[in-house]
């Protein structure tokens, strides 16, 4: 029971603010608005996944990514916590729904990675590991590049998937 009690009393320090709130908008495969209500207004808020890193906007994997969050969290309610945010105002935060932490399913999902160059998380780097040893992991992790460098995550050396990630989930429906 001690144990539990400190379990949770860390776990705040760690993220010192919340918001809770709806998914009105998923960016892409590591952001979204939450739209949190207030008893005096409602405030759009930008949240990247913290520590995890997924394919942007013309990179390979980016539709994947993005479809798999969205289908994850658009229009539920979810909670944010977080103590910081990054160099574009976006609130870094870990995303909990369900009783599931989405920026840790993203990575064993395989939509995403472990961003080591921001984050020294052992969940996410062990999430990654298992990740990539699992055969039907998503693409996306064999996509990454050596090293953290976010700008360039197109790989010419990933396998040809017919039009990219993406096209894996039209063979899932």
């Amino acid at each position: 029971m001690r144990w539990l009690l400190f379990f949770i009393i860390s776990s705040c320090l760690a993220f010192g603010e919340t918001i809770r709130g709806i998914v009105i908008d998923v960016t892409d495969g590591d952001t979204i608005t939450v739209l949190e209500k207030t008893p005096k207004e409602k405030v759009a808020h930008k949240v990247r996944l913290d520590g995890i890193d997924a394919p942007e906007k013309g990179q390979d994997g980016y539709s994947g990514a993005k479809y798999s969050l969205k289908k994850l969290l658009w229009g539920e309610t979810v909670t944010v916590q977080y103590t910081k945010r990054d160099k574009y105002g976006r609130i870094l935060g870990l995303v909990l729904y369900n009783a599931s932490f989405i920026n840790y399913e993203m990575v064993k999902e395989g939509w995403a990675w472990h961003f080591k160059k921001y984050s020294n998380s052992y969940e996410l780097a062990s999430l990654e590991i298992d990740a990539r040893k699992d055969k039907s992991a998503l693409v996306v992790l064999l996509m990454r590049p050596s090293g953290d460098n976010h700008q360039q995550h197109s790989n010419t050396n990933a396998p040809d998937l017919g039009g990219g990630a993406y096209s894996i989930l039209d063979t899932l429906k």
